[in-house]
């Protein structure tokens, strides 16, 4: 309940600022053109707090449903019959070029707060995870590229990037876009190379996923120490920021899953980490702490890289687990969980997780034959070793670098999320790319607990999103309303009262229907 309460008091805050945003645009616009507005409105519903200013007259307003917001203006009304001195004050009767600035000061309100808050996102210090590739999918896109494991990724297309974060967006253009990409590496001997990663061969369809993996690349960090907990083991046995661990105990270790699974391999053992600092190496003994982690599981691991053609292949069978006595084994692919059809590595862990202590029914694939196999997924409590130190980069850019990403960031977003409407338009991607409001505000809650330099982050992608669909040009929207202003501007005259009324009929209907979805791919989330 904490959790609902949380995302929903973030969910809040973020709508009632972009709502406000962009209504205030559309404000400040027409009274600069000297329409008198009657209300402005944050919220929609009956109002539980007004204010009449008695210097305008007009009524400023919190409403309960924070799902939009209006600008009530004079003349706005069609019908309505005003008098010859009010007409200066009246919407309707601006000239036409007036009235599309003002439908588009609303979208464009978003855009430049969107501006506004990426610049600061970008050069403001935070943490991010190191591009490092340590793994490479044999006959993947990225083996075809070339890509190695030690790679680092410094650029893509040009643009200096320093953390993974900052890689998706351009992998998930070129994605839908079947488009090549120049990405810029330091390979593990520390020359640079460029690998043209050519995606035009992609051909499924586009949904939410790991993008990483769909191209055959494994993610992780080096073992280089970017902070030591004051007072943990690892401050205790002298390790500092910059170590860079190769080997715990006596097993070499290149990047950060490794070391893990080495410290949880030598839980409260006195463990000897030879670490390089600077151009010597150092042997440092420190000893783990032992931590605890209870999960629903049979016992499996996957590939860290996926198989999209196989799912559910399993990776490694642990030992003394539900699965190893089901005699499942490394190789198998699961296709089939009580009924239902494995599509992800996602849908198999779902029915595991809500299947504790009761028996489950596998079809599995194993080389040329499919087999039942019978098994329960117990709880399991991972034991798993702790130091004290953390992988994290801090990532930040200069003011006039940061100018520059924020303006590549506000043409690619905007372009991004048309083209993932004209993909679903035409079925070459999947309605799950539309998110309803639990899932907006889940992300809220999440950005917000991280730090407020991402939630600043999740106010700007919204901002944009809130600006782009505005413009759709659809009766009822900002855009629609732009669609008719700039046929009046053309033919000399207004658009028939006729031809607007079966507009805002299609309108509220493609609304209706777009909310429905978004609320039905919020419940399949849920549940799932």
């Amino acid at each position: 309940m904490f959790e609902f309460l949380y995302n929903l008091f973030f969910f809040i805050v973020a709508i009632m600022l972009l709502v406000g945003i962009h209504e205030y645009g559309h404000f400040w616009v027409a009274r600069k053109f000297g329409v008198r507005v009657e209300r402005f409105s944050i919220g929609m519903g009956k109002p539980f707090w007004t204010y009449v200013s008695k210097k305008d007259g007009c009524e400023y307003a919190l409403a309960p449903y924070p799902i939009g917001g209006y600008v009530k203006m004079f003349g706005e009304q069609e019908g309505k019959e005003i008098k010859e001195e009010d007409k200066q004050f009246s919407y309707s009767h601006k000239s036409v070029y007036k009235r599309m600035a003002i439908v588009l000061a609303g979208p464009a309100a978003n855009f430049l707060l969107a501006i506004v808050v990426l610049w600061v996102f970008f050069i403001v210090e935070k943490p991010g995870r190191e591009p490092h590739i340590s793994a490479v999918k044999q006959g993947s896109f990225a083996s075809q590229a070339q890509f190695k494991p030690g790679d680092k990724i410094t650029a893509v297309d040009g643009i200096r990037i320093k953390s993974w974060s900052e890689v998706q967006g351009p992998l998930v253009e070129a994605l839908l876009d079947q488009a090549a990409l120049d990405i810029s590496v330091v390979d593990s001997a520390g020359n640079t190379q460029i690998r043209r990663l050519d995606l035009s061969k992609y051909n499924t369809q586009f949904k939410p996923a790991d993008y990483f993996r769909i191209l055959g690349l494994g993610r992780d960090s080096t073992t280089q120490i970017r902070e030591v907990t004051k007072g943990s083991p690892a401050d205790s046995g002298q390790m500092k920021a910059g170590d860079i661990v190769v080997k715990v105990g006596d097993k070499p270790v290149k990047y950060w899953r490794d070391m893990r699974e080495e410290i949880g391999n030598n839980v409260e053992k006195k463990t000897a980490f030879v670490v390089k600092r600077g151009a010597t190496e150092k042997t440092l003994y420190i000893t783990p702490i032992k931590k605890e982690l209870t999960a629903i599981q049979i016992g499996i691991q996957f590939d860290s890289l996926g198989d999209e053609a196989k799912p559910g292949r399993i990776d490694k069978v642990l030992p003394n687990t539900p699965a190893e006595k089901a005699k499942l084994m490394a190789n198998d692919n699961i296709i089939v969980i009580n009924g239902i059809k494995i599509k992800s590595q996602r849908d198999l862990r779902k029915e595991i997780k809500s299947s504790a202590d009761k028996e489950v029914n596998l079809v599995v694939e194993r080389g040329n034959k499919v087999i039942n196999i019978k098994v329960t997924p117990k709880k399991v409590k991972h034991v798993y070793g702790e130091i004290g130190v953390s992988q994290w980069i801090t990532v930040s850019y200069g003011a006039g670098e940061s100018v520059s990403k924020t303006m590549t960031e506000m043409l690619r977003l905007p372009r991004l999320m048309v083209k993932i409407f004209y993909k679903m338009a035409t079925l070459e991607a999947s309605t799950e790319n539309i998110s309803g409001p639990f899932t907006i505000g889940e992300f809220a809650g999440r950005s917000a607990s991280v730090g407020w330099v991402f939630f600043l982050q999740f106010i700007a992608l919204v901002s944009i999103s809130l600006g782009v669909i505005n413009l759709f040009p659809i009766p009822v929207l900002d855009g629609g309303h732009f669609m008719f202003y700039v046929i009046e501007a053309i033919q000399g005259k207004p658009v028939s009262d006729r031809i607007r009324q079966v507009g805002v009929y299609v309108g509220v209907l493609f609304i209706l229907s777009l909310m429905s979805l978004a609320f039905y791919n919020d419940f399949v989330r849920i549940f799932s």
